[in-house]
């Protein structure tokens, strides 16, 4: 692929990134805050137990009562984002560049 990601997986509820993310281990995942089964921070924290590089990607600000340490060093993008720039923050949080 143009980006340099050799496979991209979506999926759509928690249920289903979980029970992935428990058999896979991928280089960078990029979560939705409101997936179809509720808010994806159980992704979030397995990924970052496993360390695994992530980049959360909303079309909702990130909420005040957010936990930070769940999140801290990963990216938060609002939708719409720039493409380039979407690309651009993948790759550093999968080269190990991203901050929050």
């Amino acid at each position: 692929m143009e980006a340099g990601m050799e496979e991209i997986i979506c999926l759509r509820s928690v249920d289903e990134g979980l029970a992935w993310l428990e058999q896979t281990l991928p280089s960078v995942i990029v979560v939705d805050y409101h997936l179809s089964d509720g808010a994806s921070f159980s992704i979030l924290e397995l990924a970052k137990k496993r360390g695994i590089p992530c980049v959360v990607h909303s079309a909702v600000p990130m909420p005040d009562d957010v936990d930070r340490s769940l999140i801290d060093g990963m990216p938060w993008l609002d939708k719409p984002s720039d493409p380039k720039i979407f690309v651009e923050t993948v790759l550093s949080a999968r080269s190990g560049q991203a901050g929050s």
